[in-house]
């Protein structure tokens, strides 16, 4: 007979959230009551935590290349807990994926393969404390972990340079093991008081391919959106803030940056899932309109599988010629938002929804859009001695050839100029200027990496000198630029 499971706020009716312990004992048992499911690591966290990852593999796959060459069959990666004080995804996944075990009418484990991370910042997680301390404005638990990991790093930021122990695993043990074809990252957002039950967003970055990016902007998330309203009547909008533009109020949707997680899912040309519960509702509703949100979202990726995978393996193949360097925000038009109405003078209680709204009618800048570009080469050469830079490469799955001569017709970039900002996340983010010149003369010992491979995009973000979150932004190559003019990594078109 079945174990009566629970989470810890199921048990506690919702005043309290799932320890450390508590995650780990729930995976246990599913792994141990179904011969599917395998309660596998992530990583070991800079605390010493083993931070579990679930496998869910009805089929019996044990990796993507096997899941993949089905057909049609789905990888999909969920994620929750990233920052330990926004709590309810880690509750949500739990429960839905105990309840699929049980009762699975629309098939989704016969066409999917769930990899879960439940408790992502396991360090943060541990880190109980005042929940309006940890997480303001948010109605309970009254204790939560804290958003920063064990590293004092948001591990939203961490895609691009992957400092952390968690994202190391997560290139290791979920992109390397299972290349997901869907990401989904779970928050919850204590931004802009309105009157969505839940907002979400896919990836924004303008270089994910064209394809798998108007799926799940303009396909999948606006089904969803329609589906909640009809099945729950609930509202559902995309993720961001109002705020000012140029003295207009407007919509404004978050950064297109590779070190947010649905971003980084896009530039490896995957379809990428932020949903963000809303903090000012109770915890009880947070974790329903996650685990529905998720739910609905898997019914609709198991109904597009097909697709899904013709746009994916489309996407791997494709070969732009160039990409952008510089994007601004883009409006799709514009919508009706229900904002909070507040007479002047009244104090607000955050942790409460508010009561009153007025209707306004915003330009929904939903996306982001080029406004620079520079060519895809064919290759990169990266200097044997940027041992970081090699690494890193390795670490995002980018496969390097050694190159056994003198590199011929290759360019090197010339900087002009170079900027640091104030440091964000330990490290002052830098910019270059300069020009690509073709005349070069080296006898440095070279890696190659060819663009001509899936990673193709996530490949000139990481190297191009001239992009905003790659590995000049983040500060890998900077003991060379500081010692030379020249910029270490060379280029053929």
């Amino acid at each position: 007979m079945q174990t009566v499971l629970q989470t810890r706020a199921e048990a506690t009716g919702y005043a309290e959230t799932s320890t450390f312990a508590d995650v780990t004992s729930f995976c246990d048992v599913l792994a141990r009551e179904y011969p599917f499911v395998k309660r596998a690591s992530l990583c070991r966290s800079t605390e010493g935590r083993d931070v579990p990852l679930l496998i869910v593999s009805k089929p019996g796959f044990t990796s993507g290349s096997q899941a993949h060459a089905s057909g049609d069959h789905l990888v999909v990666y969920i994620q929750a807990n990233i920052h330990a004080g926004e709590v309810e995804g880690k509750e949500a996944i739990l429960m839905l994926v105990r309840d699929l075990l049980k009762s699975d009418p629309a098939r989704i484990l016969d066409a999917t393969t769930l990899v879960i991370a439940p408790i992502y910042n396991a360090d943060g997680n541990e880190k109980f404390g005042d929940g309006l301390v940890n997480r303001p404005h948010q109605d309970g638990p009254a204790r939560v972990g804290e958003r920063h990991n064990g590293m004092n790093l948001d591990l939203n930021r961490d895609c691009i340079k992957a400092e952390s122990p968690e994202m190391r695993g997560v290139l290791r043990e979920v992109y390397g093991a299972w290349d997901p074809d869907v990401v989904f990252d779970l928050h919850t957002t204590n931004g802009t008081r309105h009157r969505f039950d839940l907002t979400y967003g896919p990836a924004t970055h303008p270089d994910t391919d064209p394809a798998v990016l108007r799926y799940q902007r303009d396909v999948l998330l606006p089904t969803v959106r329609k589906q909640l309203r009809k099945t729950h009547k609930w509202e559902l909008f995309d993720y961001g803030n109002a705020e000012r533009r140029s003295g207009e109020l407007i919509w404004a949707t978050f950064g297109y940056e590779g070190r947010y997680v649905t971003n980084y899912a896009g530039l490896r040309n995957r379809i990428g899932i932020l949903s963000e519960a809303v903090s000012f509702l109770p915890f009880r509703f947070r974790v329903e309109t996650t685990y529905q949100f998720v739910l609905a979202t898997l019914n609709k990726l198991v109904d597009d599988r097909k697709d899904i995978r013709k746009r994916i393996v489309a996407a791997d193949a494709y070969r732009a010629a160039e990409a952008g360097i510089a994007f601004e925000m883009a409006a799709r038009g514009k919508e009706k938002v229900d904002l909070e109405d507040v007479p002047p003078g009244t104090r607000i209680d955050h942790t409460k929804a508010p009561t009153k709204w007025k209707s306004v009618v915003l330009p929904t800048y939903d996306r982001w859009a080029m406004t620079a570009a520079a060519k895809v080469p064919s290759h990169y050469a990266v200097p044997k001695s940027s041992t970081d830079a090699i690494r890193l490469l390795r670490f995002h799955g980018i496969e390097l050839t050694e190159l056994r001569k003198t590199p011929t017709g290759f360019e090197q970039f010339l900087i002009k100029n170079t900027k640091v900002s104030q440091p964000f996340q330990g490290h002052p983010l830098r910019t270059v200027e300069g020009t690509w010149e073709p005349r070069v003369t080296t006898t440095d010992d070279y890696w190659i990496v060819s663009t001509n491979q899936p990673l193709r995009m996530l490949i000139f973000h990481l190297l191009d000198p001239l992009t905003t979150d790659g590995f000049v932004t983040w500060n890998v190559f900077d003991r060379e630029i500081t010692s030379s003019k020249t910029y270490p990594v060379l280029r053929k078109l």
